[in-house]
C-alpha cells in the first residue's frame, strides 16, 4: 500500500516529506569531517547513481580519500584585456594575491570574503581556456564579458602547484549577466568555444556548436545534453540543485560541499580548496537576489488578476514561501526533453520545479532553453499539460514580471 501511494503522489507532480537536516554553522563545517559527511549523505537522497557514488567513496572521510589532498589556498588574481595588465609583462613575473583563510566573525562578513571567491577564485580549468584567452579576436564571438576596468568576468589568473601561472573559471563566468552577480551569462557560447578549440585541434566540433549561447554541458557522462544556464536566485529556498534534482538542499553546508566536491574534481585531484573560502560562496551565493523589479508601464490590473491566477493554477507547485520554487515532477508527466533527467550519472527521472524570481529576465525558458519568451511558453502551454484562455495570459504574464 505504502508503494501505490508513493507512486501516486510522484504522479501528481508531488515529493515525499524530506527528513529535517539539522543547523550546520561554519565552524563545524569547517572542523568536523562527521559534519561534512552528514551534509553530503542527506544530498545524494540518490546514492545508487555514479555521481552519488563518486563522491560518497571519496568524500566526508576522516583519513582517506579526499580528505587525504592538501589544503592550498591558491595565489589569484583577474585576468584582464590587455595581457600586459594581466600578467604585469609576463607570466614569470606575475604576482596575486591571497584570499585570507580565517574564519570570519559575523554573516556580513562571511558574505564579503563569499563575493571575493564568487569574483575571483578559479573552480575550473580546461585545456581550451588558454587558448581561447590567447585569441582576443574570439572573446566577442563566444560571449566573453569584458568588464569596465578591463578584466574578463568570471576569469582568474592564478599559480598552481608547480608555480606555473594558469587560467581558470569562476563562478562569475556562468553567472554574472550584464555583470550583475547571480544573472545567467545568456550571451555565453562555451559550444562555440569548444568547437573552435576542437576544429583547431583537428578534432570535429560540430556537436559542440549545437549547444548554442547560454547553454552548457559539463556533466561529462557522455551524453549530450546541455543545458541552459540557471539563474542564482532563490537558493536560500531550494529544495533541489541541478536540473535533475540529483542533490537535496538542506542550507549552506549543502552547497559548500557541493562546491568544494567540484573545486577538487576540476583540479585534478590534487588539491582541496580552504573550506572557509567553500562556506563563504556558499552563503555568498544563497543571499543573492535579483534586481529590484521596475513595475512603470505594468497594467496594475492585470497583475492583480494575473496573481489570482498564478495562485489558483500555478502557486501549489511554484511556491510563494519558496521563492516561487518547488520539489520534483517526474519527466513522464512533462511533455519536454528528458534527456537530463535519464542522464547515466546523475538521472533521477525527475526535473526540479524551478524559482520563478527575476523570471521576466531569464528566457530562454525550461531546463533546455527552448522556450524563448514567456509569451511563446504560455501560448505553447505548461510542460505538464495545462493550458491557458487566451484572456488570461496576458494577466498572467504581467504578474510574473513583478516576481
Amino acid at each position: 500500500m505504502r508503494h501505490l501511494c508513493t507512486i501516486a503522489l510522484l504522479m501528481m507532480g508531488c515529493t515525499l516529506v524530506e527528513p529535517t537536516p539539522v543547523s550546520v554553522t561554519p565552524d563545524e563545517f569547517i572542523e568536523e569531517h562527521a559534519v561534512r559527511r552528514a551534509a553530503l549523505e542527506f544530498a545524494m537522497w540518490r546514492s545508487d547513481l555514479p555521481y552519488s557514488k563518486k563522491l560518497l567513496n571519496s568524500y566526508g572521510h576522516e583519513d582517506s580519500g579526499w580528505a587525504l589532498l592538501p589544503e592550498v589556498n591558491v595565489e589569484v588574481g583577474p585576468f584582464a584585456a590587455d595581457p600586459s595588465v594581466a600578467n604585469g609583462g609576463s607570466e614569470s613575473q606575475w604576482e596575486g594575491v591571497f584570499l585570507p583563510t580565517e574564519a570570519p566573525i559575523t554573516d556580513e562578513k562571511w558574505q564579503e570574503l563569499g563575493e571575493r571567491a564568487f569574483w575571483g577564485l578559479p573552480m575550473r580549468r580546461d585545456a581550451y581556456l588558454r587558448w581561447l584567452l590567447a585569441r582576443p579576436e574570439l572573446w566577442e564571438e563566444v560571449g566573453l564579458n569584458i568588464l569596465p576596468d578591463g578584466t574578463v568576468a568570471g576569469v582568474a589568473t592564478y599559480r598552481d602547484l608547480d608555480g606555473n601561472v594558469e587560467y581558470g573559471v569562476t563562478c562569475a563566468l556562468c553567472h554574472s549577466g550584464g555583470g550583475i552577480a547571480g544573472r545567467a551569462s545568456r550571451q555565453l557560447d562555451m559550444g562555440l568555444a569548444r568547437a573552435l578549440f576542437a576544429e583547431y585541434m583537428g578534432r570535429d566540433g560540430a556537436l559542440f556548436r549545437t549547444w548554442g549561447p547560454g547553454r552548457i554541458d559539463v556533466t561529462e557522462d557522455g551524453v549530450d545534453n546541455p543545458v541552459a544556464i540557471p539563474d542564482l536566485w532563490g537558493l536560500e529556498h531550494a529544495q533541489y540543485v541541478n536540473h535533475s534534482g540529483s542533490i537535496r538542499m538542506s542550507g549552506p553546508e549543502t552547497l559548500a560541499v557541493r562546491l568544494e566536491t567540484q573545486y577538487i574534481q576540476n583540479h585534478r585531484m590534487r588539491r582541496r580548496p580552504p573550506r572557509a573560502h567553500m562556506w563563504a560562496l556558499s552563503r555568498y551565493v544563497m543571499s543573492l537576489t535579483p534586481p529590484a523589479t521596475d513595475i512603470a508601464g505594468l497594467d496594475l490590473e492585470a497583475v492583480e488578476e494575473g496573481e489570482a491566477l498564478f495562485e489558483s493554477r500555478c502557486g501549489h507547485c511554484h511556491e510563494a514561501e519558496r521563492g516561487y520554487s518547488g520539489g520534483l515532477v517526474p519527466a513522464e508527466t512533462l511533455n519536454v526533453d528528458p534527456a537530463v533527467a535519464l542522464s547515466p550519472t546523475r538521472g533521477t527521472g525527475f526535473y526540479k520545479i524551478p524559482s520563478l524570481l527575476g523570471v521576466r529576465d531569464n528566457a530562454p525558458y525550461f531546463h533546455d532553453g527552448s522556450q524563448p519568451t514567456l509569451d511563446a511558453l504560455l501560448a505553447s502551454g505548461h510542460p505538464g499539460g495545462q493550458t491557458l484562455k487566451t484572456v488570461e495570459i496576458q494577466p498572467l504574464i504581467e504578474f510574473l514580471k513583478t516576481l
